[in-house]
């Protein structure tokens, strides 16, 4: 048995040093050879998302025998996955390092690594503050604020001597020479601070303001979107003419009053509507959109304002009259004028309303009569107010209540007309969400009437689930450490799911043996033996359970020869090794 594992131990050996000489074969074809840049070609191993490729450049030089010469002079590595889509995980600051989230275009796996991104630095381009002015010998100082949102860092800016920066003698008068209407003038000083002489420019024509009667005003514009307000001048010695800009544009001064420049949706109504695009007639580039919802007043209309038609100097007179127009998509209602019709007086009646007869009536203007018989219970002289019509809604008529002008009558009733029928059903309009489904509830979608907007059906949208992108990747709890959980955020509704401490798990001892040297229990978790000998613990320190990494390797190494001339001699702690 002795000899057996002896040659198990020589085969690991021997099989180590094969591969350390084919490692150093394979090192040996790697650098330049002699064959020149020619034949030097880059051969690609693309990655996949469980491994990655490799480019290397290979000579590809092959001689009359056909042998290629495949030396190498270059080998890079091309990582697993197709990272391309960066999520920021945290926006850096000034003082703060913020981290991103890379994200695979094929499988859709979150890279882990949280790419670092540097800190930006100050942005001291921002509000300024004087603290003291610079002169024409002494240098100024200010504040100033970086301009990175969120960031309110200050320093101090030392502001250079401005040579041209003097302070004029109290006690001096200055030196005039005043402007013509082609030549500067200017204005010398005394500094107080250096005591240079120093001259102020006088432009021609700067006396507009001093001296008005040499000027009159040719043209003033006041402040737009896109000027700012000016006067122009002209000179009466000379005739030149010059602007003076007196302020500043008015970035809120736009003029949409030209409709010749608006554009209308086509086809809008108010029960589906459209909107105008206004342009401002000062600077064309500057547009606003307005809804709009326009009715169209073609639906049941009456008679607010009877029209009169009458003789006038023999000559037959139309006076028009007014008429209550309503909308076919909704309630509104619209008055419009009635013209050339005979406006006719009450009906003159032979018999009552209770019994029948017969009636005439003639127009105002006596050209037209007309003539009737009618039954009991017609009512032909009749009032109403057009306050007192009832529109139809979607399962209800509408009607128009009258009341009968005929003496001892005083009859008032409903009159039911075509045009105010109900449609008697709802008409299905668009789907509107009453509530909006988050992760923590469901929603509500409601069916609303095209017409009267009843809420004629409601549907509950499911809960949605988290759908989170993982910024930190956690660490699993084992039976002796604790781990930690993914930091995650939920894309659907912002909820940040910070990271949380898992306790150890604990072992769990779930196989009991009994070899010669006691009783044996094994972590089905992590695969932990213990050795209960005499009432003690002794965990089983054999090279096959030890978790160094050469250790490892090395028992890989004899387990397979092991398995070669079928060894599979049980550990001292009583386990078998495969």
């Amino acid at each position: 048995m002795k000899a057996k594992k002896l040659t198990a131990l020589l085969l690991c050996i021997l099989t180590a040093f094969v591969l350390m000489a084919v490692s150093a074969s394979a090192a040996d074809e790697i650098g330049p050879c002699e064959h020149g840049e020619n034949f030097w070609e880059w051969k690609h191993t693309p990655q996949t998302c469980t491994s990655a490729g490799e480019s290397r450049r290979v000579c590809t030089y092959t001689d009359e025998a056909g042998n290629v010469c495949g030396k190498i002079i270059a080998i890079e590595e091309i990582p697993a996955h197709n990272f391309k889509v960066v999520y920021t995980g945290k926006t850096a600051t000034c003082t703060e390092q913020g981290y991103e989230v890379i994200y695979c275009d094929w499988c859709s796996t979150l890279e882990n690594r949280n790419t670092p991104i540097d800190p930006k630095n100050h942005s001291f381009d921002g509000k300024e503050e004087i603290i003291k002015e610079a002169t024409c010998k002494e240098t100024g100082e200010k504040t100033v604020q970086c301009s990175r949102e969120g960031c309110n860092e200050k320093k101090n800016v030392i502001i250079p001597v401005d040579s041209t920066k003097h302070t004029p003698k109290a006690d001096i008068e200055p030196e005039i020479i005043p402007p013509t209407c082609f030549v500067d003038g200017a204005e010398k000083y005394v500094c107080a601070v250096c005591d240079k002489v120093y001259s102020v420019p006088v432009p021609t024509h700067s006396d507009y303001k001093t001296n008005p009667d040499k000027y009159h005003i040719v043209e003033t514009k006041e402040a737009t979107c896109a000027q700012a307000p000016s006067v122009k001048y002209s000179c009466n010695e000379c005739g030149t003419s010059f602007t003076v800009v007196t302020g500043e544009k008015d970035p809120d001064a736009h003029d949409y009053t030209d409709e010749s420049l608006w554009t209308y949706t086509e086809g809008a109504t108010c029960k589906e509507p459209g909107k105008i695009i206004k342009k401002c007639k000062n600077y064309t580039g500057h547009r606003i959109e307005v809804e709009y919802a326009p009715h169209v007043f073609e639906g049941f209309e009456i008679i607010t304002e009877q029209p009169k038609c009458e003789k006038i100097d023999g000559e037959t007179v139309f006076t028009p009259g007014k008429k209550s127009v309503k909308c076919i998509y909704c309630t509104a209602t619209e008055t419009q004028t009635v013209t050339d019709t005979h406006s006719f007086n009450d009906w003159v009646i032979t018999g009552s309303c209770k019994e029948g007869g017969t009636a005439v009536r003639t127009c105002h203007c006596g050209d037209v009569r007309e003539e009737t018989s009618f039954k009991a219970g017609t009512h032909l002289n009749y009032t109403y107010d057009p306050d007192n019509i009832v529109y139809p809604t979607c399962l209800n008529d509408g009607y128009l209540l009258i009341a009968c002008k005929e003496k001892n009558c005083g009859v008032t009733a409903r009159v039911f007309l075509p045009e105010l029928d109900s449609k008697g059903s709802h008409t299905p309009g668009e789907w509107v969400v009453a509530e909006k489904a988050t992760c923590e509830k469901s929603g509500i979608r409601e069916l609303h009437c095209d017409i009267c907007d009843t809420v004629t059906e409601k549907v509950v949208i499911p809960q949605l689930s988290h759908s989170c992108l993982i910024l930190k990747k956690g660490i699993d709890a084992t039976c002796d450490t604790d781990g930690i959980t993914d930091h995650l955020y939920c894309t659907e509704c912002g909820t940040d799911f910070e990271q949380k401490v898992i306790p150890a798990l604990g072992h769990k001892f779930v196989e009991q043996f009994t070899p010669d040297e006691g009783s044996v229990r094994i972590c089905e978790r992590c695969n932990k033996y213990e050795i209960i000998s005499g009432g003690e613990t002794v965990t089983c320190n054999c090279l096959c359970h030890n978790s160094n990494g050469l250790a490892k390797t090395i028992w890989k190494f004899i387990t397979f020869f092991f398995k070669i001339f079928g060894m599979n001699q049980e550990c001292k702690c009583g386990t078998v090794h495969y």
